[in-house]
């Protein structure tokens, strides 16, 4: 897969392409049905396939809660890559320029003359361009003046609810993990690199190696988790996670990600990190006193 960013500000000759437009955030069922229809169609036309997405995520550009974000864009890649869909992944700078666009300029300047575009396919509920003009309808007449072929796929259903971005950061903050893997159809992960603590966790007995959320990363239920870990892209281990404030022991106004790897004693500090969430076990509880936690640390352990 290959990333060319500023598609809109560069043009560049590319072969002819089927395209995909959108966020993707979380890069769901939903998405994925739409991504391999979009390989089906391509290889039927001879095209190689493309998403074209946004960054910064427009919820920054709009005022809204940008802290809410399923992957950042490297994780996004990641996921994009291993699934070997997507030929081209295209970024667009998002910024109040590309909002005043209209878009009939967007469809001929950027899709058709930069991209190169000859099939498009997009979700249910997709526009673009100033004012969202860019709708089914609109595309629908322009793809018989402009040479290209549009389709639109029909709204993906789970549980009689439609697969949505939305959908899974409500269950995250929830503490629903399994729910959202399935949704996913994979298990829901964060990256990030092991920062030193305070050491009052290996004081009693079950070291921990933390991380922080990043700054737009949406942040799951106070809690303990069932979890595995790989650190620098090797084997995953098996884990516990404590994702809170520390109101027994610390009482931090910063949320942090805590997690003791089972059977493993060696030093990670300023190692990359994946985790991985397998299933939530209870919320974050403060205790009257160290030993009531680590009564409960034990039994969370033989839970998992």
């Amino acid at each position: 897969m290959k990333i060319i960013r500023n598609i809109d500000k560069n043009w560049q000759k590319l072969p002819k392409i089927a395209l995909t437009i959108g966020n993707f955030d979380g890069i769901h069922f939903g998405h994925t049905k739409i991504l391999e229809k979009l390989r089906l169609e391509a290889q039927e036309r001879d095209l190689k396939t493309a998403l074209l997405t946004f960054e910064p995520h427009p919820a920054k550009i709009f005022g809204q809660n940008c802290q809410n974000r399923i992957y950042n864009l490297s994780e996004k890649g990641r996921i994009l890559k291993a699934q070997g869909l997507i030929d081209y992944l295209f970024i667009i700078h998002f910024d109040r320029n590309l909002i005043a666009i209209n878009a009939e300029d967007f469809l001929k300047n950027i899709l058709l003359k930069n991209i190169n575009m000859k099939y498009l396919l997009t979700g249910y509920d997709f526009c673009f361009g100033k004012n969202r003009k860019g709708n089914a309808v609109f595309l629908q007449e322009k793809s018989q003046i402009l040479d290209f072929k549009f389709e639109q796929i029909l709204e993906q259903k789970f549980d009689n609810q439609t697969y949505s971005s939305t959908l899974i950061r409500k269950l995250i903050k929830n503490g629903q993990i399994k729910e959202v893997n399935n949704i996913l159809a994979r298990k829901f992960s964060i990256s990030g690199v092991i920062v030193k603590g305070m050491g009052l966790a290996r004081q009693i007995g079950y070291a921990t190696a933390n991380i922080f959320p990043k700054k737009y990363q949406i942040q799951p239920k106070f809690g303990v988790y069932k979890v595995d870990i790989s650190i620098e892209n090797g084997d995953f281990m098996a884990a516990i996670l404590n994702f809170g404030i520390k109101p027994t022991i610390g009482d931090e106004k910063k949320p942090i990600f805590e997690i003791h790897i089972l059977n493993f004693s060696q030093n990670i500090y300023g190692k990359k990190v994946r985790i991985r969430f397998l299933d939530f076990i209870r919320e974050e509880i403060k205790f009257d006193n160290i030993d009531q936690l680590m009564v409960q640390i034990g039994r969370d352990l033989k839970k998992i």
